[in-house]
């Protein structure tokens, strides 16, 4: 498929879009490169986990994109990683976190979480420079999982 600015599927910058992302399992943050040597040359290395977890979250998005060529203009991201109770809270701070009164204040920090979104280029939209406002969250839920929302300035 022809991705290109001038192609008939793209979306003009005005025009609502709308597109929702749901990647299951726990939400997994973007990991440090790792510096290493390939061919005599320095290079950036990414761990397998994070190259899996990207090449799912691109897959997912191209599924709901449904061919739909990447949108124009300024988007608003909503993301929420919505986290596994640990099982050594007790029962009540486990239904305080279920109805979301108690967060996690864990690792992974929520921007590691955010960088992965870096797997939308050029799939949901052209470039993350077109990413104007950002809501996130870490949230406990008994089903771990990413949601992905994102929408044009229009809706």
């Amino acid at each position: 498929m022809d991705r290109s600015p001038i192609s008939p599927q793209t979306q003009p910058e005005g025009a609502a879009f709308h597109i929702t992302i749901t990647v299951p399992g726990p939400p997994r943050a973007k990991g440090a490169g790792r510096v290493g040597v390939a061919g005599g040359r320095g290079m950036v290395f990414t761990d397998p986990k994070t190259r899996s977890e990207l090449a799912m979250i691109r897959m997912m998005a191209e599924q709901a994109m449904a061919g739909r060529a990447p949108y124009e203009g300024p988007v608003i991201l909503r993301l929420c990683a919505w986290r596994e109770v640990p099982a050594s809270l007790s029962k009540r701070k486990r239904a305080l976190a279920l109805e979301g009164r108690l967060f996690p204040v864990t690792r992974p920090d929520f921007d590691n979480h955010y960088k992965m979104v870096d797997a939308l280029n050029k799939i949901v939209w052209r470039d993350d420079a077109q990413v104007v406002s950002v809501v996130g969250h870490k949230r406990y839920a008994e089903t771990p999982r990413l949601v992905i929302d994102v929408r044009s300035m229009a809706t």
